[in-house]
């Protein structure tokens, strides 16, 4: 079985590799990989595993931990493996999908209802609201006007390419995934919401495994509740639009509620003195490595 260089980051094993290197080790050793698994990983897990040792030992045990998160490839070419290049889960199953060789690809989950039902609660309560979508590439537009077509046809939203900074300037408040975007989105000084909704296996695996105060980076950074975190259950339409509403009022208590956090994002923000998602994410790595040490 051929293997793939790892750059170790906060004690994992990120994979320095490229989508069609990815590709080509899954496809060249199908047989060996059955019964095994692949790690998705980006900053937040990167430093879940590091503050549990169940955690990683799951990372580093797959076959490979794919650098999902564009900070890992950043960090890994930063120390030498200049060939190391982000790989995400979606882009791979559109690679893996596209190629005429044979797979069965199998999935499980739930019907995704809470964008349609979030917006009309929204829009209920804020008649002139509007909604600003950033898609990073093409194909992630194309994949997010079927996923718009089949669940919410009539939703009146604004599709931009690319320019999320922007976008997230421009906003009231931002409503977004755990992950790299929450750090990026606190450094444009953006009101935000984090949601995640794990598939039931998973979030099963991480309440044993993973135990940490915060999901979010921003959070994590300031090592308090700054943002609202939504998670599984607490993720659904009724409880995203109480949680946004906070952002959207005119009332003293909103301008109030918004002025403090930006504050506190600006305090956050000089810690790491960044422009960009992958050096913001560097500065959060290096500061829970000094932490840790």
């Amino acid at each position: 079985m051929s293997t793939i260089k790892t750059c170790r980051i906060l004690g994992v094993n990120i994979a320095v590799t490229n989508m069609a290197q990815t590709v080509q080790y899954i496809e060249n050793n199908l047989e060996e990989l059955r019964g095994k698994y692949i790690c998705v990983s980006n900053v937040h897990t990167t430093i879940m595993a590091h503050d549990n040792p169940a955690y990683r030992n799951v990372q580093n045990s797959a076959a490979i931990a794919l650098p999902d998160g564009k900070p890992l490839s950043v960090v890994s070419r930063k120390r030498g493996y200049t060939e190391a290049e982000r790989v995400t889960g979606p882009d791979l199953m559109g690679e893996l999908f596209a190629r005429k060789n044979g797979l069965k690809h199998f999935f499980y989950g739930d019907k995704e209802e809470t964008l349609q039902i979030l917006q009309q609660k929204l829009k209920e309560k804020y008649p002139d609201l509007q909604f600003l979508v950033p898609l990073v590439n093409e194909k992630r537009r194309q994949q997010f006007e079927e996923i718009k077509a089949q669940i919410a046809p009539e939703l009146d939203m604004h599709l931009i390419d690319g320019k999320a900074r922007q976008v997230m300037i421009a906003a009231e408040a931002t409503l977004l995934a755990s992950g790299t975007a929450a750090l990026e989105a606190m450094l444009c000084k953006s009101p935000m919401v984090v949601g995640y909704r794990m598939k039931p296996f998973t979030h099963f695996l991480a309440k044993r495994l993973v135990k940490t105060k915060y999901i979010s980076l921003p959070n994590l950074l300031a090592d308090e509740m700054l943002v609202p975190e939504m998670i599984q259950e607490d993720c659904e339409p009724q409880k995203l639009a109480e949680q946004l509403s906070q952002y959207l009022g005119d009332d003293e208590s909103a301008v109030k509620s918004r002025s403090v956090l930006i504050q506190r994002f600006t305090e956050l923000h000089k810690l790491i003195q960044c422009d960009a998602d992958s050096q913001a994410a560097q500065a959060v790595i290096d500061l829970l490595e000094q932490k840790h040490d």
